[in-house]
């Protein structure tokens, strides 16, 4: 049997970035902080807008990483 132990350990450290990578992206948006004339570059292309600290598109992509450890734990 495979060990759960391990897989339920990345899927708790995952869901824990996810839950900070939402809070850096709320609090962004909360105090109007603005992109910075490269991130608003990097937001437009979708295999760099991931890259940009506090936006949507990264906690998007850690909260796919969550789903994705969470469908490895079956």
């Amino acid at each position: 049997e495979a060990d759960k132990g391990g897989m339920n350990f990345s899927f708790i450290n995952s869901a824990g970035q996810y839950q900070l990578e939402a809070k850096k992206y709320v609090r962004r948006i909360r105090d109007k902080v603005p992109y910075s004339d490269w991130d608003k570059e990097q937001l437009q292309d979708a295999n760099s807008s991931w890259m940009v600290e506090d936006s949507f598109p990264r906690a998007l992509r850690e909260y796919n990483e969550m789903v994705d450890d969470y469908n490895s734990l079956r």
